[in-house]
C-alpha cells in the first residue's frame, strides 16, 4: 500500500474485506486535524476516568466557561464550579461509580461522541431519592465540543427510567 505523501498531510488507509480481492481506500487528511483526533481519544478516556471518582481530571477538561447538559435531568452547568458541584453530587450519590467506553469514539476536528456504560452502588442521595443500595448499570452516550484542547460543550444523553427502576423509584 504506497501512496505519495506530503510533509503536510498524513495517510489513513484501511483495507475491505479479503485482502486478496479488496480494494484500497487511502484517505488524506490534513495533519493538523489528524493530530487533534489523537488527542481526542486520550481525552476522552480522562473524561470516562474522570466521571469514575476523579474530580480533579474531570475539571482540567473544561474550559473554564464550559455549558454542559444532562439531558435526561434537564440539568444545565455553565461554567467549572455549577459542573464540579454537579459532579460532586452525583459522586455523593454513587461513590463508586465506574464509567467505560462501549466503543471507540466518534471523532472530528472540533467534536466527538462517545458510548458509555456507567455501573455503580447507589449509596447516597440522588435529587430527592434516599439510598437505596441498589446497583445501577445504565448506558449513555456523551457529545463533546473541543476549542483550544478544551471541551467547551458536552450533553449527556442516557435512560432515566432505567436507572430509576434499577433504584426501585419505577416498577419493572
Amino acid at each position: 500500500m504506497l501512496a505519495e505523501f506530503d510533509s503536510s498531510l498524513s495517510r489513513i488507509e484501511h483495507q475491505r474485506g479479503d485482502p486478496a480481492r479488496s480494494s484500497d481506500v487511502v484517505l488524506r487528511v490534513p495533519f493538523r486535524i489528524w493530530r487533534t483526533l489523537m488527542d481526542w481519544s486520550a481525552t476522552i478516556d480522562r473524561f470516562l476516568a474522570g466521571w469514575s471518582h476523579d474530580l480533579p481530571t474531570l475539571m482540567t477538561l473544561f474550559s473554564d466557561d464550559v455549558a454542559y447538559r444532562d439531558e435526561p435531568l434537564k440539568a444545565q452547568m455553565n461554567g467549572k464550579d455549577e459542573l464540579k458541584d454537579f459532579a460532586s453530587s452525583f459522586f455523593s450519590a454513587f461513590p463508586d461509580v465506574e464509567f467505560a467506553a462501549n466503543s471507540p469514539a466518534i471523532q472530528s476536528a472540533d467534536r466527538a461522541a462517545v458510548v458509555w456504560r456507567a455501573t455503580g452502588t447507589h449509596d447516597g442521595k440522588l435529587l430527592d431519592v434516599d439510598p437505596s443500595g441498589k446497583t445501577i448499570d445504565v448506558a449513555g452516550v456523551s457529545v463533546m465540543e473541543f476549542k483550544d484542547g478544551k471541551i467547551v460543550r458536552n450533553v449527556d444523553y442516557w435512560d432515566l427510567a432505567t436507572l430509576l427502576r434499577q433504584i426501585g423509584q419505577l416498577p419493572g
